[in-house]
């Protein structure tokens, strides 16, 4: 039990790890354990929903765990990337590196099923993790659209953010294009132009 209260004070830090870093507006961003929060809701509410076929209580420890490298490296804002001031293999090594040192605090058994869940998510490849992937974008974008697009510096962005990973599983097409109208109805409040390939 030491060894996971030792690992908890470690990670209390995600608590307040800011994200959204590179849009430049007081209090547009989350914590990083907020979106884990909140995706890890979503997970469950839209499993249930939709009636997937997949294992909800393994795809919500997915969740809980896929931003914790984030409590070591801080949040690597997803424009870095797509800007190239950061290279995704930078961010997935300087990632990897923190989920060893942090699960090297936890005793045998749970480092074992906390690096295996994170690298799951990392990989990619379970149909478990492609549901946390595609709703990780998803609870992103909800929060852009809360917080109002008159505070974005790149519109383009949120619209192509979710489609990849939305592409993987089927039964979240839908609720992507929801959540598209929802978008271009915050855009046109803004009086930002929604281009037709938006909608794609």
């Amino acid at each position: 039990m030491k060894e996971i209260f030792n690992f908890l004070h470690a990670i209390s830090t995600l608590k307040s790890t800011h994200r959204f870093s590179e849009i430049k507006h007081e209090n547009f961003g989350d914590s990083s354990a907020d979106h884990s929060w909140r995706l890890a809701l979503m997970i469950f509410m839209f499993a249930e929903k939709l009636k997937l076929d997949i294992d909800t209580f393994r795809a919500v420890k997915i969740a809980l765990v896929h931003d914790i490298a984030e409590s070591v490296t801080g949040d690597i804002d997803a424009l870095l990337v797509k800007n190239g001031k950061v290279l995704k293999s930078e961010k997935q090594e300087g990632e990897t590196k923190a989920i060893e040192k942090l699960s090297a605090i936890l005793p045998d058994d749970l480092r074992e099923e906390f690096e295996s869940l994170w690298h799951e998510y990392d990989q990619g490849e379970t149909l478990e993790s492609k549901f946390v992937k595609a709703l990780d974008k998803i609870e992103t974008i909800t929060h852009i659209i809360e917080k109002g697009c008159d505070k974005l510096d790149d519109f383009e962005f949120p619209t192509y953010y979710a489609n990849k990973t939305v592409a993987n599983v089927p039964a979240l097409e839908n609720t992507l294009h929801i959540l598209k109208e929802e978008l271009k109805k915050e855009y046109e409040k803004c009086g930002i132009e929604w281009k037709r390939e938006y909608d794609d």
